[in-house]
């Protein structure tokens, strides 16, 4: 709550293109060059500065986008919808499988992961979802688009593995050069590592954000696949980060992100910050 009435003071007093030269300042110890940019994390603030782009909106908008990924690869790929509405009751949550994954369609990490409803407190669900349907998001990080989408709850089935594990997600950097990059992250809500490959599955000697996972993770046995269908979802992007989940040979779509990490994450050697901006047209 604290920095979203930061950002909103800022955005009165300095206005939207100062606010990100400060806050990417803070974050990276860098200045924006608006006229030409050369860095990734550089191309994430000007892609910021054209907030009224309603395919942002659209594709951002957890909702909405389902039809948007049906028209471009099939409906086979998305995760079950269990219900979707502006709010939620104490009976609809009843009703749910004791399984499932609730969130709100305008913002990031609102996910509630429910993996026995009998544990849980139905109340504490309702008063947090709700709080998170309350957030304005886009005064975060100054994604304004977030502010087109109209706030509401979905929840979706809990995808597991047949070991009874919640399934690698696997986000697909997909640039208009050509290039995909492949990050997988580790242990999120412990101790965070990533790791990231290219289309070959050869590791990638780098880090951005977090730490560097040492973890050997085997190639996918349909890697090509989830390759093919997150170009075909990034043909109307000159970049996006494409997530999906890959359960037991099974690939599902999990969002579409246009502005990773804000633009604000660092990249160590800093190098790879303008070798991924020239992958980026």
């Amino acid at each position: 709550m604290l920095r979203e009435i930061m950002g909103k003071i800022c955005l009165k007093l300095l206005g939207l293109k100062l606010s990100l030269r400060l806050f990417y300042f803070l974050k990276t110890r860098k200045m924006i060059n608006y006229q030409n940019p050369k860095r990734f994390n550089e191309k994430i603030q000007v892609r910021k500065l054209n907030y009224h782009n309603s395919l942002f909106s659209l594709c951002a908008d957890k909702y909405k986008v389902r039809d948007y990924v049906s028209k471009k690869i099939g409906a086979k790929y998305l995760i079950p919808l269990l219900y979707s509405g502006k709010g939620i009751t104490k009976e609809t949550i009843e009703k749910l499988p004791n399984a499932f994954v609730m969130k709100t369609n305008n913002a990031s990490k609102t996910n509630i992961i429910i993996k026995d409803k009998k544990d849980e407190s139905t109340d504490l669900i309702l008063n947090k979802i709700n709080k998170y349907l309350k957030r304005k998001f886009w005064y975060r990080s100054f994604e304004m688009f977030y502010a087109n989408i109209k706030p509401m709850i979905i929840v979706e089935e809990l995808l597991l593995t047949k070991e009874g594990n919640i399934p690698n997600d696997y986000k697909l950097h997909v640039f208009n050069n050509g290039k995909v990059i492949i990050q997988v992250d580790f242990d999120r809500m412990t101790n965070h590592k990533r790791a990231f490959y290219d289309e070959n599955w050869q590791k990638l000697d780098y880090i951005l954000g977090f730490k560097k996972s040492e973890e050997k993770l085997p190639k996918p046995k349909n890697l090509n696949e989830m390759i093919d269908i997150a170009k075909k979802l990034a043909e109307d992007f000159p970049y996006v980060r494409v997530d999906l989940y890959n359960v037991d040979g099974k690939i599902y779509f999990g969002e579409l992100t246009f502005t990773h990490g804000s633009g604000f994450e660092r990249f160590n050697p800093d190098k790879i910050d303008y070798e991924w901006g020239s992958y980026w047209n």
